[in-house]
Order: structure tokens, then sequence, then C-alpha cells
């Protein structure tokens, strides 16, 4: 009877791992077709060659161990990286044990390539260290948001209270400037870690970028020339600042990638207005910003799979893939589009299609400086936060106003006064979470006993537990942290303002 006619050779040629059959001397003496496809050979070419020569050389120490294994009758377990005909390579999990054909002691073994098991479980971790890195980054930026908060309040009530013309008015305004900056750093790190309010408005591109310039031109090193050509005209979006500077990062970092040896990056601004010929575009006006390189550039085959999560042409090098994933799905948010030409050796241009906006913003209310207010008041008011340096610092400001009030570290301390004891505030200035009943909570059960009673939720970012309470929706009164004394004060007159003219 023919053995290749029996059921065990069908099995063995029907597997989809790669089976070796070696001689105690070490000599290949059987292999199926899964083994042939990954060696990249034919069967009369294989048998008989040294199995080394199917192991790339940094893997040859995994065959000494599987011989010495099966060489003891032992079962072996590892991984190798495979070598192909070609010189390509593949990651390969090895079982090896040994089997008796015809009265005679073999090595049997097994490769199974898990080259694309093993880099979904890189991608997992890779992921998984960059969601511990923002939440870490996050948590990290809003403690320091809240100390900003108190150097910068401070600070401006001491200047408020030594006068315009005091000699040190000019040190006061250097800290003040200092507090602003790393305030937007602190920013951008909550934007990181997807932490942060995010903020819809009209912004002109053009102020936008070049505010953003001096960081990108670090995070770039000396090996890159940056050109910048910026419109003469306004571009104005209705953008996220912290979104659109990840995607300008992204874009960059992803260029400067590519130019390994330098060269030059061009970011380029203007307005076109888009025809219906135009897929993925909707007729009419729009703000064009494009990210050139004169890099390495993208293949055709490539350029389909670009935006794909964990699609990457630097695995060597530890990409990812998530970047361009990341800026496609910011673009696409906030209503745009994106496109890519490329050329091999030539380089690569991103060009970003936003709607140009209105010079109104997206409620509606005209673009315009802050009108002059009176920002004095004397309504009884109730601050409720578990840090004890803003909570003093958001009384003090609001009492330099002429307000009456009142601050308590948490829930259990406000809602354990009787009603007389609590008299009728009109404004509750709360944090969002805190130990206990949350901000919305809070300002619930307080609504119950007071119904005129209106609040303002403060907070450095927000998180899934935040957008839960529905404090992002419209009509909702909400001030980031950091946030000045004058920013306070105005919010707070106009959320008293706005009561009374209803009333």
């Amino acid at each position: 009877m023919d053995p290749k006619s029996s059921w065990y050779y069908r099995v063995f040629e029907a597997t989809t791992s790669g089976i070796f059959v070696y001689s105690r001397a070490g000599n290949l003496i059987a292999i199926n077709q899964a083994g042939c496809r990954m060696a990249g050979r034919t069967r009369d070419e294989i048998l008989g060659m040294d199995p080394r020569e199917f192991i790339a050389p940094e893997s040859h120490h995994v065959f000494t161990a599987f011989s010495q294994a099966v060489g003891r009758g032992e079962t072996f377990f590892g991984e190798a990286t495979g070598l192909h005909k070609d010189g390509s390579r593949y990651e390969a999990e090895v079982t090896g044990t040994t089997v008796e054909i015809e009265g005679e002691t073999c090595f049997l073994s097994s490769l199974t390539d898990v080259t694309e098991r093993n880099l979904l479980q890189r991608q997992l971790q890779q992921s998984q260290r960059m969601e511990a890195i923002g939440n870490l980054a996050g948590g990290i930026a809003h403690d320091f948001n809240n100390l900003l908060l108190v150097i910068l309040g401070y600070t401006e009530l001491v200047m408020d209270g030594l006068g315009p013309d005091h000699p040190q008015q000019e040190n006061l305004h250097h800290i003040v400037g200092s507090s602003k900056r790393a305030a937007t750093l602190t920013s951008r790190l909550l934007a990181f870690g997807r932490k942060q309010v995010l903020s819809v408005d009209v912004h002109d591109l053009n102020a936008l970028i070049e505010g953003f310039a001096p960081i990108l031109e670090r995070a770039l090193g000396g090996l890159v020339e940056v050109a910048w050509l910026l419109s003469p005209q306004p571009c104005l979006a209705v953008v996220d600042v912290g979104q659109i500077e990840q995607v300008l990062l992204n874009l960059a970092l992803n260029a400067r990638d590519a130019m390994p040896g330098g060269g030059r990056l061009t970011l380029e601004l203007g307005v076109v207005e888009v025809d219906e010929a135009q897929p993925g575009l909707k007729p009419g006006p729009h703000v064009v910003l494009s990210v050139s390189d004169d890099g390495a550039g993208i293949g055709a085959e490539d350029l389909d799979k670009l935006f794909d999560p964990f699609f990457t042409t630097r695995r060597e090098a530890g990409g990812t893939g998530l970047g361009l994933s990341m800026v496609h799905g910011i673009v696409n948010q906030l209503g745009g589009h994106i496109s890519v030409d490329s050329e091999v050796e030539v380089g690569t241009t991103f060009r970003i299609y936003l709607p140009e906006a209105s010079r109104v913003p997206s409620d509606g209310t005209p673009v315009a400086p802050a009108e002059p207010m009176d920002l004095e008041g004397s309504e009884s008011l109730v601050v409720v936060d578990d840090n004890d340096s803003l909570r003093r610092l958001v009384g003090s400001i609001l009492r330099k106003h002429g307000y009456e009030v009142r601050t308590f570290r948490g829930s259990t301390e406000i809602l354990a006064l009787t009603e007389a004891e609590l008299g009728r505030p009109v404004l509750l200035i709360t944090d969002v979470m805190m130990p206990g009943l949350n901000g919305k909570e809070l300002y619930l059960a307080l609504a119950e006993r007071l119904p005129e009673l209106e609040v303002l939720y403060i907070s450095g970012y927000t998180e899934n537990a935040i957008e839960r309470l529905g404090l992002l929706d419209p009509g909702i009164e909400f001030l980031e942290k950091p946030f000045t004394a004058e920013n306070l004060a105005r919010r707070v007159r106009t959320i008293l303002n706005g009561n009374r003219t209803a009333s």
C-alpha cells in the first residue's frame, strides 16, 4: 500500500504548521508542504540540508536547545526567528519531541508562524502602555493645574492690592505670565491623556500655528528645516486647539521619521473653494492645512492602509500605527477630511480640509472682545471644593468683589446644615468630582431645598464619569481650571445677571 494514500499522510500534508522530521544524526528526512512554504524551498531542495539554514542566525541557540532537549527524551517548547529562502523572516513557535518511525527514534519539530499574533500582542501592550502613560500624564496635569490656579489667583490678588505703580508689579507680571504658559503645557498633557474638556470654537489657524511653532520646532530637533507658509487672510475654522496641536505634532513627527538624515518640512495654510467633484468633501469654502516633507515617501501599496489603526511601516523602530489613525479621527470629528499624496524617494504631503467658519463662533454670538462689565455683587454664594487651597482662593476672589461667600469641603458639611443655617444662597460653585456626592448630585440635593439656586461647575479635566453626568450638554455652566480671577468673577456675574433677567 502506498503510504501517501494513508490518512496519516494526508493529515501530515494538510497541517498548517510546518512539520520537520530529523534522523537521530540530524538529517532532515521528511517535511510537509507547510514546512516547504515556510522555508521557501521545494521538498527536493530541503531534504538533507542543515536545519540551521531555515533559522535566522540569532536563533541558532534555539536549535541547540531543541536538540539537547529531544536528545534527552524531553518535549521542547520555544520561539525562533524563521528564515525564508528570499531572506525574509518570520516569528515561529517551535515544539519538539521524539517519535518512533519504523523502529528508529527520530526527532519531530513543529513550527507555527506566530508573526501576526505576536504583532497584535505587541500592539496591545503598546496601546496599554500609552493608555497608562496618558492616565499618569492626565492625573499629574490635573493636580498641577490646581497648583497653578492657586499661584495664579493669589498673584493676581496681590497685584490688585499693591496698585498699578508698585515696583513689584513687573515681577508679579512675570509670575502670571509663567503660570499661564505652564497652564498651556498642562492643557497639552491633559489632551494627550484624553482628560481635557474639549472646547470647540472659531479660531484663526494662522494664529494657532504661529503660537505652536516654537514647541513644534523643538520637538523636531535640529536636522529638520521648517518652512511656514501661512495665509495672508484669516483662516477661520471651528476647532479644538488641543486637538489641532495634536494633529500638527503627529504629522510633523511622522515626517521627521521619514527624513532620518534631515530634510525640509513645509506647513502651508490657505482657503480654497471645494466643488461637488471632490469626493469626501462638501461643496463650499474650506481651510486647507498642508504638511509636506521631502523624505522617503510611501509606496502605493501602503497608501490605502495608511490611516488603519495599528498599520505602520516602522515596526522595527517601535511604531504603533496609532498616530495617523488618531489624526484621521480628529479631522473627521471636526467635520473635515484628510488626503495624502506620496511618491517613494520624493516625499509626502498630507492635506487637511476643514470647513471655513463664518466670523461668529459655533453658538452664533459675534466674535468680539469681552465687553466691560461691573463684576461687583452682594449676593450670597456657596463654594464646595475638597482642595483646601482652591476653596480658600475662590472664596477670597469672590469676597473681594463684594459677595457673601461660605465655603465647604464637601457635600457632608453643607447638607448637614439646617435650612436656617444654610440661608438662601443664589449660586453654588462646586468642583465636579469629589468624595461623597459629586458636584451634580450635590446640586440636585440642594436644589430640592433651594429651587432658585444656580450652579457653576469647575474642574481641571473631564473623565467618562463627568460625561455621564451630562455636564457637557448645552446650557451647562462649566469653568475649566486654571482660570483667572477675572474669568471667575465675570462668569459668576454673567450667571447671576442672566438669572435676574429671567426672573
